[in-house]
């Protein structure tokens, strides 16, 4: 039996549009969902997790624990978060090349924290890459595949 090259030809593009629609679903997902992506950064920062999946360290000096024991705030970790400002000024940007996570302020304090603690403070730990991907990513690149291959 002879080999169709106009089928190996359509099953050659079909694969290389399902490798391009990885990148786009990614995009796609994170340009869907960005608030949900800040909120898990915030969370993970409230528990005191960085990116890497390490706690946030240095820990708060003793004036620091008794101003967060005054405020009822949690002092047995560093949360970076005081009056919000901090939280309040994340950003998620999607562009071609890369997803980041950048602080928008005029104010000093978070060129502070981030020099302080560093950039990985910013972006989603291990636990929340996962769920990300599996609650957000998957289903956008699932439907993407499904739809090359309805196509083809």
């Amino acid at each position: 039996m002879p080999i169709n090259e106009t089928v190996i030809s359509n099953l050659k593009q079909s694969i290389e549009e399902i490798e391009q629609s990885i990148n786009r679903s990614c995009k796609q997902a994170f340009n869907q969902n960005q608030q949900k992506v800040l909120d898990l950064n915030r969370k993970q920062m409230f528990e005191g997790v960085k990116s890497d999946d390490t706690i946030i360290l240095p820990p708060y000096a003793q004036s620091t624990v008794r101003l967060k024991i005054k405020k009822l705030q949690p002092y047995d970790r560093v949360t970076l978060k005081d009056t919000g400002a901090f939280y309040d000024n994340l950003l998620l940007e999607v562009n071609e090349d890369e997803v980041k996570f950048k602080v928008s302020s005029v104010l000093q304090y978070p060129v502070y924290l981030l020099g302080r603690y560093s950039l990985s403070i910013l972006g989603l730990n291990t636990t929340n890459k996962t769920d990300f991907l599996n609650d957000d990513i998957l289903p956008i690149l699932k439907q993407n595949i499904n739809d090359i291959i309805a196509k083809s």
